[in-house]
This record gives structure tokens, sequence and C-alpha cells, in this order.
């Protein structure tokens, strides 16, 4: 699975929508629609703010862990 699609996923399961996302990440919805469809590469700045709004482990979207939780703070 590729970054594009382990975000798409996460955040469709989460029930979260694009302009929801968007509004919270301060960015449009036009670009987390670049983003998940892989046509915009993104910014490891921007995948570590999305990680953390979807409570998502960016091990786990990065193809490194199975496991999709966070590791819990130290």
């Amino acid at each position: 699975m590729q970054i594009h699609d382990a975000l798409r996923r996460a955040r469709t399961y989460q029930d979260v929508k694009q302009t929801e996302l968007a509004l919270a990440l301060n960015t449009s919805q036009s670009q987390i629609s670049m983003y998940e469809r892989g046509t915009r590469v993104m910014r490891v700045d921007f995948l570590i703010d999305t990680c953390k709004y979807l409570n998502l482990s960016a091990d786990f979207v990065l193809g490194l862990s199975d496991d999709p939780k966070p590791y819990p703070d130290k």
C-alpha cells in the first residue's frame, strides 16, 4: 500500500471528510485530494500533522509497521 492509499483509507475509515481535514490542517480540500490521489507529494511536516489529526502512526502510513496506532506519548 502506498502513502496516499493509507491516508485515504484511514481518513474514510474514521469518517473524516476531506473538507474537515483540510480545515483542521489549514489547507484546501483540493490539496488533500491531490495528496490522496498521489498526484502531489506530501511534505513531511504535513504528514506529521495529518497523522496527529487522524491519530495514525506515520510508520504505518510509510509501510514500516502493520500497527496503525501511534506510539504512546512518553
